[in-house]
């Protein structure tokens, strides 16, 4: 946070010399351009570091879901689709058992079920 204050003070002191008979505008898109250009890759590589440090659960549940939906993409059938959920809900929560529904007309047929 204190890097993030002092990169905005330092950023507004420059640009109040060079900005002095222009209109503020410009001072608050070059400033606001330095900050999301700045410290967007910054704070990305951060929250992945920490997710991975200190929240591996949902970091690897956030891999799961990546693959299943790059997974996905290459799939059209409904029925490997179907697996390729019931796999991965598996895999990433463990439940003792997983099924999905699918509605066929005016029914719920079961689509895939483990024990």
């Amino acid at each position: 946070m204190f890097e993030y204050v002092t990169v905005l003070t330092v950023v507004n002191v420059v640009l109040a010399g060079i900005d002095e008979g222009s209109r503020p505008l410009v001072s608050a898109v070059i400033t606001a351009s330095v900050v999301v250009f700045l410290f967007n890759p910054l704070y990305g590589r951060l929250k992945a570091m920490i997710d991975r440090l200190f929240f591996p659960d949902r970091y690897d549940a956030q891999r799961a879901l990546e693959r299943l939906v790059d997974a996905m993409t290459t799939r059209h059938e409904l029925p490997r689709i179907v697996g390729l959920i019931c796999d991965t809900v598996d895999e990433v929560f463990r439940p003792s058992a997983v099924a999905a529904a699918r509605r066929v007309g005016s029914w719920l047929a079961s689509a895939k079920a483990e024990a």
